[in-house]
């Protein structure tokens, strides 16, 4: 048997603004897709329309 825990990981991701801007303004896509950009929209206080 394998056990990993890991505990305090940072994680840093660049990304381009603009392509950045147009996966937010998207929508469909996979439930956890969709989650995530309304969780970053809310938390920018964007709505989907004004997110392109």
């Amino acid at each position: 048997m394998v056990k990993v825990s890991v505990t305090n990981v940072a994680v840093e991701h660049s990304v381009r603004m603009q392509d950045f801007q147009k996966w937010l303004g998207r929508e469909g896509g996979t439930p956890r897709e969709r989650a995530d950009r309304s969780r970053i929209r809310e938390i920018l206080g964007v709505g989907a329309a004004s997110a392109t």
